[in-house]
């Protein structure tokens, strides 16, 4: 079986879905081969092949409709085909939430992309963008900022006005000898960063800072389950904001010097 051949699908990225008893029988499938694997050893090969493929169709079967609502695949990919850096968004996010790329330009592309190298190409997937005003470390820097423009949402969650921590955050980094920096140039952060991050992301990042703010202002004033009442529909979302948000302009500043990493 194919995915073209799936009840009701056609081999596009929006039609290809698995009903329940298809799906079933997918996995009763892998299941066998597991089996025929352990039993007969010499056949381990072909049965793992096999099953690697399985395994491919059965999870964009089950899993298809996940990644359309999360735009990591849609039906126009060769009417479309998307920019290099969506395309890298593509793929980072759906690695990072540990899903096979089902995105076929961004599959192929990556498993191309990465075989080129062993003969010296670079492929547009992997060649680095221009830094611009970045420097020699431009995605340490973008984190930074990341960083910084989440104190302020964080700053806003405890009840503050943004155009007040923003004040503080200019006078930090523009503490001798640091260069001068500008409220303007922070403006920028938020639709640069983007570009990089994807929207989204960004957007989570500095809502999650926000919460964050709240909770702890929560909790100062003795409200019970502050928690659950900021992060109730984002189970991961206090422990990453909480990892990831910086907590003293010190933190801030030395972000700003080192272009530290963090988890993403």
């Amino acid at each position: 079986m194919t995915a073209a051949t799936v009840p009701g699908g056609d081999g596009t990225a929006s039609n290809e879905r698995f009903d329940d008893e298809t799906a079933r029988r997918w996995f009763e499938t892998l299941l066998e081969m597991r089996r025929m694997a352990e039993a007969r050893p010499e056949e381990a090969k072909r049965a793992a092949e096999f099953a690697a493929h399985a395994a491919g169709l059965l999870s964009r079967g089950v899993l298809g409709w996940a990644a359309e609502a999360l735009g990591l695949l849609y039906s126009d990919d060769e009417a479309r085909r998307p920019p290099v850096e969506e395309a890298r968004d593509v793929i980072a996010t759906t690695v990072r939430l540990g899903l096979p790329v089902m995105q076929p330009s961004a599959k192929y592309a990556l498993a191309s992309a990465l075989v080129a190298l062993n003969a010296g190409q670079v492929d547009p997937l992997l060649r680095p963008s221009q830094p611009g005003r970045r420097g020699v470390r431009p995605f340490d820097t973008a984190v930074a900022e990341l960083r910084m423009l989440m104190w302020v949402r964080w700053q806003h969650g405890l009840g503050r006005r943004v155009g007040h921590a923003e004040a503080d955050l200019l006078r930090e980094l523009n503490a001798p000898p640091a260069a001068i920096l500008t409220l303007d140039a922070i403006k920028k952060w938020r639709t640069e960063l983007p570009k990089i991050f994807g929207e989204e992301y960004v957007a989570r990042a500095l809502d999650r800072a926000e919460r964050l703010g709240r909770v702890e202002a929560a909790k100062q004033a003795g409200v019970p389950e502050a928690e659950a009442a900021s992060f109730g529909d984002d189970p991961e979302g206090l422990f990453w904001a909480a990892s990831n948000t910086p907590q003293s302009l010190d933190a801030v500043k030395a972000l700003r010097r080192r272009g530290k990493g963090w988890d993403r």
